[in-house]
């Protein structure tokens, strides 16, 4: 992608695969869209030990799309747990 100067020359906002899914407003909103995810949505894309904590635990899924003609759609998922935010997981997307 050559030098850029920040991310809104990297990345759009992709719409998400669930078009019920009710997006959160943010500062960002035109590079990345972010929506709340339910356990149960966010376990599958988890793995491992991860799985067994899905219910003690807060989810955002994030979803964006790189700005090249080949450039796919990537999604990751956030987990907040004990007050702090992490990402557990990610996926790409051929959309």
């Amino acid at each position: 992608m050559g030098r850029l100067d920040n991310l809104t020359e990297a990345v759009d906002a992709e719409a998400p695969l669930n078009p019920d899914r009710v997006l959160i407003d943010h500062t960002f909103d035109g590079e990345f869209a972010m929506a709340e995810m339910s356990p149960e949505d966010s376990a599958q894309y988890l793995c491992g030990q991860e799985r067994g904590q899905v219910s003690d635990t807060s989810y955002h899924g994030v979803l964006f799309r790189f700005k090249r003609r080949d450039g796919g759609a990537l999604g990751l998922l956030w987990a907040r747990e004990g007050g702090a935010w992490k990402r557990v997981s990610y996926q790409v997307f051929e959309m």
